[in-house]
């Protein structure tokens, strides 16, 4: 009801509300041309925004498949001056195409994708805090700002993406797209089994403290020597 209270073609009390509020503002402010101009870009920026994004994720996503050679290795193949990969890129096109006109829920699509990299970084964070808390006080990271401020961006990134997480998850739930959140999970679970099958990161797991001193001295040392 924002829209109409701010034009003052609704009362702000009015529980009388259109379905689509903004395009109905729109409707009766601007003129026929500017209005259809409205409906046409809006929409389609929205759309190409929310395909953009998947791209990115979805590229990077697919190549550490690739890599970990559960896809075949073709895809990733590059040509040409500026290391395109005209397989891969074709592949996201059908599959953005296929999308698009199967009137597919580009929305549900990106918040998955957002929420799973979001669940991706978190363990990074973690991870960061407690080789932090190892690294001897007397080393200089030879980075601008504080250790402290270093512990601050992990800590206020972990509140982030936690809060994140949940507006993700509660908006799934309130436009019942959240019976895909099982499905999400195990298709994670698999891919991690498949990978650890294949060899690939079949030491990944809890690093003990033990290890974490071992990488800190290796590492520390290479730089003083």
């Amino acid at each position: 009801g924002v829209a109409f209270a701010s034009t003052g073609y609704l009362s702000s009390g009015s529980a009388v509300l259109p379905k689509n509020i903004v395009f109905e503002s729109a409707g009766r402010v601007f003129s026929a041309e500017i209005y259809s101009i409205f409906m046409i870009l809006c929409p389609g920026l929205a759309l190409a925004t929310s395909i953009n994004g998947l791209f990115l994720i979805l590229t990077a996503s697919v190549e550490f498949v690739i890599e970990d050679g559960i896809f075949p290795k073709f895809l990733n193949r590059n040509f040409g001056f500026f290391r395109s990969k005209p397989i891969l890129s074709t592949a996201f096109y059908a599959v953005s195409a296929l999308a698009l006109f199967g009137d597919w829920n580009l929305e549900t699509l990106a918040s998955y994708s957002t929420l799973g990299w979001l669940l991706l970084f978190l363990p990074l964070l973690f991870v960061f805090i407690r080789l932090e808390r190892r690294v001897p006080r007397d080393f200089d990271p030879r980075f601008p700002l504080p250790r402290r401020f270093l512990r601050f961006a992990a800590y206020a990134g972990i509140v982030f993406i936690l809060g994140f997480a949940f507006f993700l998850l509660a908006d799934l739930f309130e436009q019942g797209r959240i019976v895909l959140l099982p499905f999400f999970l195990v298709s994670g679970a698999v891919y991690f089994l498949l990978k650890k099958g294949r060899g690939v990161g079949a030491g990944v797991g809890f690093i003990s403290g033990e290890k974490m001193d071992a990488f800190i001295k290796s590492n520390l040392s290479e730089k003083n020597g």
